[in-house]
């Protein structure tokens, strides 16, 4: 007996949704493990993807520290950092070859090359300078004329030793050693005159320029070819390797500062401070406004810090306080600019983000005023691949849902 079609459309209904929830559950293998497991409580990474990462974490210290002060400085640069390249004699400006034009922002070195300059004279020098090579000339010949004669009746004397007296070959001697020293000194003045023939038009040979300080070129005051008298500036060189910070303060509230002391410096951009070593320059009163300007040294090796550029700085203050303090290393900064941490949880499996609400900076690292505990532990190295391994974690956890 042949079975009814309606019986094979039951049968075909009542597989559809076991065959659709079989293709649902299917899930690659492996792919779970990679992930980090998200908590309610933090991130937990097992031991050996914290190693991968380089975690390590660090105690909660309390410390006794100087209580600070913020004030506004600004970067200057420091005296004789700033030399002025000038030309040494009139004349026109051209490049040294093989050197190229100097150009801003190129480091130079002491006694590096820059250009030369092809001197220029006005007529009545170049008159000069001819009469000056003309006598030069004269005065060899005539010396070495005497010498000649002198040498010659010498020789003459020699042969007639008891016909000449004594004191007519010491003459003859003399003047012989007379006219040799004036050839040699007219000798050495030939260097520093003018070459023959004068109608070359190169009288003189092009003077090189050189630095005279390490730096950077910041300043071009002349153009290839110009032409310059002597004592123009040609080009200004700075070293910026090292800036002084002035922070100005009331001079009354001079005394509630500690000057002898490093100060704590915070530019826009950067998350980390750095530490600026006081000068103890004594800075007179400023008699409009009653200011007082306290000096402070700060590498600059990159010249990532310019001249006039401000800084937020916090000045040691005369009196100490208690605080808790961890490392600059396990401080990091939202997109808002809030400070967080990462406090380890549950033995250092679990790792917990932490708002916390910085103090003053010292060398040690960073107080914290709220967000921390005594007996915390905070994430001290690689703090930045927890942040993307917490990243990582939340996009797996929109994906799923």
């Amino acid at each position: 007996m042949p079975i009814p079609k309606w019986v094979y459309f039951v049968l075909v209904v009542a597989t559809l949704p076991s065959v659709t929830g079989c293709h649902e559950s299917i899930v690659e293998p492996g792919h779970a493990s990679d992930q980090p497991k998200p908590s309610k409580a933090g991130i937990a990474l097992d031991s050996a993807r914290r190693e991968q990462l380089g975690i390590q974490i660090t105690a909660v210290t309390q410390r006794r520290l100087t209580r600070t002060q913020k004030r506004v400085g600004w970067f200057i640069a420091p005296p004789a950092s700033e030399t002025v390249i000038r030309s040494p004699v009139a004349g026109f400006v051209v490049s040294a070859k093989p050197q190229e034009w100097p150009r801003i922002g190129q480091v130079i070195q002491t006694e590096s090359p820059l250009a030369q300059v092809n001197v220029f004279l006005t007529p009545q020098e170049v008159s000069q300078l001819v009469l000056a090579k003309e006598d030069n000339d004269i005065q060899m010949q005539q010396a070495l004329v005497t010498m000649e004669l002198s040498e010659s009746q010498l020789k003459l004397v020699t042969t007639a030793r008891d016909a000449v007296t004594g004191v007519r070959i010491d003459q003859l001697k003399e003047a012989y050693e007379r006219s040799k020293a004036a050839y040699k000194e007219a000798q050495d003045k030939l260097p520093f005159l003018i070459q023959e023939p004068y109608d070359n038009g190169v009288l003189l040979k092009p003077l090189p320029v050189s630095s005279s300080a390490n730096g950077r070129i910041l300043q071009l005051h002349v153009s290839q070819g110009q032409f310059v008298q002597a004592g123009d500036p040609l080009w200004t060189v700075s070293d910026w390797t090292t800036l002084w910070l002035r922070v100005p303060v009331f001079a009354g509230e001079l005394s509630q500062f500690l000057p002898s002391r490093s100060a704590m410096v915070e530019l826009p951009g950067n998350s980390r401070p750095m530490l600026a070593e006081p000068l103890n320059i004594p800075s007179p009163v400023q008699p409009q406004t009653r200011m007082v300007d306290l000096l402070f040294s700060l590498p600059n090796p990159d010249w990532q810090i310019r001249v006039g550029q401000p800084a937020v700085v916090q000045l040691p203050a005369s009196d100490e306080f208690d605080a808790l303090v961890i490392p600059r290393s396990a401080v990091l900064y939202d997109g808002f600019g809030q400070a967080y941490c990462y406090a380890a949880e549950t033995g250092g499996d679990v790792f917990q983000r932490r708002r916390i609400e910085l103090g003053s900076a010292a060398e040690a690292g960073v107080a914290i005023l709220k967000g921390l505990d005594a007996d915390d532990v905070v994430v001290s190295t690689g703090a930045e691949q927890l942040a993307a391994e917490e990243s990582k974690s939340e996009l797996a956890v929109e994906d799923d849902d």
